[in-house]
């Protein structure tokens, strides 16, 4: 038993020795100086190369960046500006044309307003101081002022084509007619269905019903129709079918 023994313990004594030896080599292989000197070379040549670009890259387009990013300051500061300017002297003038409104004499303060001033705010003017004389029955004073404003090239085409609606709605002239149908076909004006609807009652005041008809039919099927506009184009769609059987 004490030979076995001792065997035993030989044996098991070669067998972990072996290891030992691996774990030492595996050690020595991990903390090698020259292959740790090695890595940290390329590392700094690698972060050379990189700083070599970079400074490059700025000789080239350094002080292009710069304009730029100057350039796109400049730009925000100048619309920024511009914005605050037109702001306040939009709310300065519309003070303005408020004021010419409420006043004791709001025809004489219009139409000052109207000769020193341009573009939107004139527009209004224009067509606040129509309908003070349409409310007199001034029907004419009232139809010039629109008819200038829908021949007055500088100004936006949404009053532009008010103007034209409204002045057609109320000269008597057949001519003047003409130019609601005109607005009717037009697909880029929002008064397009109102236009449509006053053609139709002008084409039957003359007892054209199939043309009133046929222009009722085209602005109830728009879809930028106003929902009271449809509802008069449907109701005057009945009244008309039953005229033109009648007749």
């Amino acid at each position: 038993m004490n030979i076995l023994t001792k065997y035993m313990s030989m044996s098991q004594a070669q067998m972990k020795s072996p290891k030992k030896s691996q774990k030492g080599t595996r050690k020595k292989q991990q903390k090698d100086p020259a292959q740790k000197q090695h890595d940290e070379m390329i590392r700094d040549v690698d972060d050379s190369l990189r700083q070599d670009q970079l400074n490059a890259l700025w000789t080239t387009y350094g002080s292009t960046a710069v304009t730029l990013i100057i350039g796109v300051i400049l730009a925000t500061a100048v619309i920024s500006g511009w914005n605050s300017w037109t702001s306040a002297k939009n709310q300065k003038i519309t003070t303005a044309l408020l004021a010419a409104k409420d006043s004791g004499k709001p025809k004489e303060a219009l139409a000052e307003f109207i000769q020193t001033h341009k573009g939107t705010h004139q527009a209004i003017a224009a067509l606040e101081l129509a309908g003070q004389y349409r409310k007199d029955d001034d029907l004419e004073k009232a139809a010039t002022l629109y008819k200038q404003v829908s021949e007055n090239t500088k100004m936006d085409a949404i009053y532009r084509d008010l103007g034209t609606l409204l002045y057609a709605t109320i000269d008597t002239q057949p001519k003047s007619k003409d130019l609601l149908e005109a607005l009717a076909q037009n697909e880029e004006s929002p008064w397009r269905a109102h236009a449509g609807l006053e053609w139709a009652l002008f084409q039957a005041s003359l007892n054209n019903y199939t043309g009133a008809l046929d222009t009722l039919t085209m602005i109830t099927a728009l879809d930028s129709t106003p929902t009271g506009i449809r509802q008069k184009a449907i109701t005057l769609t009945t009244l008309y079918k039953l005229k033109g059987t009648n007749k």
